[in-house]
Parts: C-alpha cells; structure tokens; sequence
C-alpha cells in the first residue's frame, strides 16, 4: 500500500503509439492527451518533466522516454506484452506529482497505424509544491495570484471544477459525474485556505473551506453555515449534493444567489443570480491555498 496517495481512477492518460513497418523494435513517435476531470491541468503549465517508460517482462526499463510537447520517441517490442508506465515532476522539485501504468499492451503487426493505452493516475496529494518553504533570506514578491521567491515563481495550489451549462437543459450524466469525483478527491487534511463557487464573472468565497467540505461529506439533506456573512447551504438535492450562498436552502428557486447542483436531477443546475431556470453559463467550485 503506498501512503498519503489517493486513487482518482478518472484521470486517464492516453497514448499514441504511432507505428512503422520494418523493423522488429521499432522507434516510435509517442503522443499524449489528457482526460483530467479533476481539473489538475492547470497545473501542469508549470515547468514539468514527464517520462513514460515502456516495461517488459524481462527488463523493467526497456526503453524511456521524455515528453516534448506531449510526444516523444521511444521503442516498444512487437509480438510481446509490455506496459507504458507514466510519470510527471515539477520543476523544482524532485518529488514526482502524478504516476501511473497501463495494462498489458501487445503489438502484433508492424504495419499497425496506432493504438491508444489508457492509465489510470495517481496522485501525490503530499507533493510538496502545496508547501512554498521560504527562509529568512529569501526575497519573495507576489503578484496576482503567482509568487516569486529568488527569482523562481511558484503558483497558489488549486483544486477547481468547472463545467458549461445550458439553459433549460439538464446536465448529462458525464457532468455529475466528474463533479461528485471532484468532491471525492477533496479532504480537510489538504489544508485548504477558503472555497469559491460561481461563474468566471462572479464568485462568492468562504475563508473557512473546512466547516463547507464537513458539511458536504456529511450529506445533510440541508445544512448550512454563516461564512464570511453569508449563509452557505449544503445538501442533498436531487440525486447530489448542492451548495448554495445567499439562498433560503439548498434545493430552493431563489435570485441573487450562488448555486451549484449539476445532480438535481433536471434542467435547475444551480448558477448566478436565479437559481432556477438561470442563463447558460460556466459553474464553477476551486479550492485555493
């Protein structure tokens, strides 16, 4: 069992392997995509190394390689099973970010155009890039939300949601998904600073984030707490979880409210200013520190 790791399975890396035809181990061009519901992507603009690794039966590093601009080359066997194990670390640091390794792939034709290797990701929830250490003699000036400390700049942690959504239209299942699975990776012990939820155009935040994940891993059918003098509702609606800011609950229709609901269960997704019926726009929920 590795420690202080949680398993988010819906982190899906996938790789092209695009082949050629001549030659028994061949070189290949290696590209990857990223399916990342947990909206960790932002991250990886900062400066990142990734390495994917191909691994058979008999060497546990067959051949490895580096990614460029998401692709690489790199060799894989034919008529032999091997896995392609992924890895990503930040810059400056040593520690790695987010790993993982796909099932057993096999190529048996080398005329074969490509194929797709799905891996799911772990993530290293103690990474420390959510720890800025400074010392005594460091000069650190900040800006927006970046810092820069001896002249390497670092980003405030962040943990978002976000989704567009349609007027009159209720969310798809992949939506609710993705926003239940974001709540799953969330805990008190990541020492969030405080919770936003809204559109990009106006959010409300709370500074005490901890009392609000309480309340949601709870799942009250309503609950709620006065944060920075607003009340915030918290619970079931529908076949989810709400959170609503300035509104009489959870599960209500009022305006002038903030409100998060993709699970309600029809076309009442929450949004800025009128909780029901509300305009098309983007939800989103980020946790900052």
């Amino acid at each position: 069992m590795i420690k202080n790791l949680n398993v988010c399975s819906i982190v899906l890396i996938a790789l092209s392997l695009i082949l050629s035809s001549c030659y028994s181990e061949p070189e290949k061009e290696l590209q990857i995509s990223y399916t990342d519901y947990n909206n960790r992507s932002a991250l990886r603009e900062l400066p990142t190394t990734e390495t994917v690794t191909i691994i058979t039966s008999s060497d546990s590093e067959y051949a490895k390689g580096t990614l460029v601009n998401s692709a690489t080359k790199i060799l894989i066997p034919l008529d032999e099973y091997f896995t392609v194990r992924y890895e990503s670390v930040f810059a400056p640091y040593s520690d790695w970010y987010e790993r993982g390794t796909s099932k057993p792939v096999i190529v048996t034709n080398p005329s074969t155009d490509t194929i797709t290797v799905s891996i799911p990701i772990l993530f290293n929830t103690n990474h420390p890039i959510t720890l800025v250490p400074q010392d005594d003699n460091e000069t650190e000036t900040c800006t927006g939300d970046n810092c820069t400390i001896d002249n390497h700049t670092y980003t405030s942690v962040l943990a978002k949601w976000s989704d567009n959504f349609t007027r009159n239209t209720r969310a798809t299942a992949s939506q609710v998904a993705s926003y239940n699975a974001f709540w799953d990776n969330i805990t008190v012990e990541q020492n969030w600073d405080n919770i936003s939820i809204g559109n990009p155009d106006n959010f409300v935040t709370c500074t005490e984030p901890n009392n609000i994940i309480n309340l949601y891993k709870q799942k009250n059918n309503n609950a709620s707490y006065m944060c920075d003098g607003k009340k915030w509702n918290v619970g079931m609606c529908g076949q989810s979880m709400s959170i609503a800011v300035g509104s009489t609950g959870d599960c209500s229709c009022n305006q002038n409210a903030w409100t998060v609901r993709p699970g309600i269960g029809n076309a009442n997704w929450g949004g800025v200013g009128n909780e029901c019926r509300g305009h098309s726009q983007t939800l989103t929920v980020f946790f900052e520190r």
